[in-house]
This record gives structure tokens, sequence and C-alpha cells, in this order.
């Protein structure tokens, strides 16, 4: 991993060295779901877990983003991570339904480098 940024990466309960992102993405149905622990601040963890090559999941405890500057570092990391892949990042709640039609609730625009609120850009009202 680059920027220094402390990680693990484990399949299952096993921790291994990070292979390449070939391996991560491209595995058999029944392997282990890779997770990728990343700690882009000592008090801050993000877990990734490669469900698929378009799946991925990214688990936050928002409890340690109290505070702006501590949000505005998860954001930037979740952004960088996005122009690395090309590809926005949509965060939403694990309660939302179905993955593939939940709302999020903040989307990071790759082409635009911004957040926006997810909802209102798709004309949805919030409740």
């Amino acid at each position: 991993m680059t920027n220094g940024w402390k990680h693990q990466y484990s399949e299952g309960k096993t921790m291994l060295p990070v292979p390449r992102v070939e391996v991560v993405l491209f595995r058999p149905e029944d392997a282990e779901c890779p997770n990728v622990r990343v700690w882009p601040a000592a008090e801050v963890l993000e877990i990734f877990r490669f469900r698929s090559a378009d799946d991925v999941d990214i688990d936050i405890d928002l409890r340690e983003l109290r505070g702006q500057e501590r949000l505005d570092l998860s954001c930037g990391f979740l952004q960088d991570i996005g122009r690395r892949l090309g590809k926005p990042v949509l965060l939403a709640d694990r309660w939302s339904g179905d993955r593939g039609s939940r709302p999020g609730f903040v989307e990071g625009s790759v082409a635009e480098h911004r957040e926006q609120d997810a909802g209102r850009r798709a004309g949805q009202s919030r409740a």
C-alpha cells in the first residue's frame, strides 16, 4: 500500500502479506472474503471487504470520526481510494436494504473531485 498507511490483509482469520490486486478481486467464488484493515490515522480504522470485483464494502466506526478533522481525513482517504480506482465511492448505512438498490447518503465524484448528497443528486427526498 502507498501513502504509508498502516494496514493489515487477511483472508478469514489468517493474516497474510498483501497480494496483487488481481488475486484479491478475481478469486474463486468459494474463497474466503479478503479484508484489508487500513488506518489512515492512528485513531481511525477503515475495513475493506472485497465481496467481488465490483462490490467492496467499507466499514467505518463513526465514533472514530468525531470532530471535523477526523471526518475530513476519512473523506480525503476515501476520495484518494476512488481516484486510484477511477470509480465513485458511495457511502450508505448497512441497514438501507438491498446493496444494489440502496441509496447512499454521500457520494464522492472522482471526475469532479467533490462530495455531494447522493439522495439529492438522484432527486430523492429525505425523510
